[in-house]
């Protein structure tokens, strides 16, 4: 059931509206100042975003979170003000906002700003701290993923003209099936096993330094083309090493040109054809138009070449089921 919009007063040092005055302030040199500028306040974020959709809060939309990032740069509010606080942390950082802004604000390097800030030395939580040490540590995430058997490739060099299936930190260690699929679909991919992590958990969670210097060390390390299985760490290595770069999978096989080599089914109990529900779950981290017309004609692919029963493509993000 829902309920009326919920309105969380913030309460400034000084009296007055906290955006008051602030828009086009910069005084302590926290945010970029070119993007901090170009939010109007038009409002076209706020259907997109999920956390405003959860809290009906204008504080926790991104209108409500850029605000708050004028008030911080304007004085208006103290570095480690709690409501500050508590905003950096509830924000995913999925970007869906930026699909739909008419003036072209670029949230995520602001969002990274913003927390490098809050969650500097002493003052960011104890979970982001504990989860940039382990994900930097090389040799544990390979022994880790040995242990869960992620996809490897054994050569002595890295060709730059060879795909290179980007085996990520965690993903490598808890969704080792994914890399395994990827070097499979991928027509002569490699996987170099002594690839780390790209940065992107750095660079979400208050350190987006530290966290392009290890995307541009991904990027040396891989030389070419990296193919992408992730969202969120897709959207960091394309803005450090650049879109050229960086390919989403779907994305790469449609512009191959790969499709299925063989039918796929599936049988019943008694051996008798059953349905088939093929789920695809589009990334909510800035995917490009492009990657996402790509997975959804490769599920359409897949579809038709589904046999007995009814074949259903069925949206995550939607949650509505259609024939295909």
């Amino acid at each position: 059931m829902s309920g009326p919009s919920r309105e969380l007063p913030i309460v400034p040092r000084r009296s007055g509206a906290v955006d008051e005055g602030d828009h086009g302030v910069h005084g302590r040199g926290i945010f970029d100042a070119g993007l901090l500028d170009r939010c109007i306040s038009c409002g076209f974020c706020l259907p997109v975003c999920p956390t405003y959709a959860l809290e009906k809060d204008e504080q926790s939309s991104p209108r409500g979170r850029i605000t708050l990032m004028r008030a911080l740069e304007a004085g208006r509010l103290e570095p480690d003000d709690p409501t500050l606080q508590h905003e950096a942390s509830f924000c995913l950082g999925c970007r869906a906002c930026e699909t739909v802004c008419p003036a072209g604000v670029e949230y995520g390097p602001m969002l990274e700003q913003w927390r490098d800030h809050q969650w500097r030395a002493g003052h960011g939580p104890a979970p982001a701290r504990w989860l940039r040490w382990a994900v930097a540590r090389r040799l544990p995430l390979r022994l880790a993923g040995l242990v869960r058997r992620f996809a490897r490739t054994r050569a002595r060099s890295v060709d730059p003209d060879t795909p290179h299936v980007m085996l990520g930190c965690a993903e490598r260690v808890l969704f080792p099936k994914v890399s395994r699929a990827a070097v499979a679909l991928v027509d002569g991919a490699d996987a170099p096993a002594a690839q780390g992590c790209c940065g992107a958990l750095h660079a979400h969670n208050g350190d987006s330094t530290g966290g392009r210097a290890m995307a541009e060390r991904l990027g040396r390390d891989l030389p070419g083309t990296i193919v992408t299985t992730s969202g969120g760490c897709a959207a960091h290595l394309a803005d450090a090493l650049g879109r050229d770069r960086v390919v989403e999978i779907s994305e790469y096989l449609a512009r191959s040109g790969w499709s299925p080599g063989t039918k796929l089914m599936t049988h019943g109990s008694h051996g008798h054809p059953r349905p088939i529900r093929v789920t695809l779950q589009d990334s909510c981290h800035r995917i490009p138009a492009a990657a996402k017309a790509a997975a959804s004609s490769l599920m359409v692919m897949v579809c038709h070449l589904l046999r007995g029963g009814v074949s259903r493509v069925w949206s995550a993000r939607s949650a509505t089921p259609g024939k295909r």
